[in-house]
């Protein structure tokens, strides 16, 4: 009786001379969740083959490689094949990452039966892990434009009488009215003045001096 097992492996033991940066990068695939759809083989109660898919580093979006271990009854690995182009040796980064997965003690935590709905399959996992940019018109949606209110001119008499902003206006108000007053009178006595030049009159002359000690006052 054949028997597919597709979580909760027991560890494997191996004799492969891998070197550091191999094991490295191949704990890394497996950290990255690159290596998918792990399977354990069992004929009549006794494991023979592990196998899986791993997602290329460089091409993600091409067809991913496929990584089997040969184990025997005692679950010694007595042999390796990838579809990779760097495993004639049989110590390439893929085959590492498998046997690093099957070891993981959050796989050996796992129960027998793991659910699979709801799994994202290779190659949705690979579209939404390596999906392409987008616009930013297409991220973020349009944010409505504020409109303005308009302005109305507002005098200070409409403001409150306790109002300090009133206050400072009306005296500014006030000001402004001395001042164009001092300006009248000023041309006044000039125009006088020069009249005074043209014409000796009593009563001009005068005039003149009243209306001037009463603009110096």
């Amino acid at each position: 009786m054949n028997i597919i097992i597709k979580t909760g492996f027991e560890t494997i033991t191996h004799n492969i001379s891998f070197q550091p940066r191999t094991e490295i990068k191949g704990n890394k695939l497996v950290l990255a969740e690159q290596v998918r759809n792990v399977e354990e083989l069992r004929h009549n109660g006794q494991s023979y083959l592990i196998r899986a898919h791993v997602i290329r580093q460089t091409s993600a979006t091409l067809t991913p490689y496929k990584t089997i271990l040969n184990i025997n009854g005692a679950r010694v690995v007595t042999g390796v094949k990838c579809d990779c182009v760097c495993n004639q040796s049989g110590k390439c980064k893929h085959v590492s990452a498998l046997i690093s997965y099957v070891n993981n003690t959050t796989s050996l935590a796992k129960t027998s039966n793991e659910q699979q709905w709801g799994k994202p399959s290779i190659r949705q996992f690979v579209q939404n892990k390596y999906s392409k940019g987008r616009y930013f018109e297409d991220m973020f949606l349009p944010v409505a434009k504020k409109k303005c209110s308009l302005v109305r001119p507002v005098t200070y008499c409409e403001l409150a009488q306790e109002s300090s902003l009133k206050q400072v206006l009306e005296a500014g108000e006030q000001s402004k009215h001395v001042t164009d007053i001092k300006e009248v009178l000023a041309k006044v006595l000039n125009e006088v003045e020069s009249n005074l030049e043209q014409e000796d009159c009593v009563e001009c002359l005068n005039t003149f001096f009243i209306l001037r000690t009463e603009h110096e006052s």
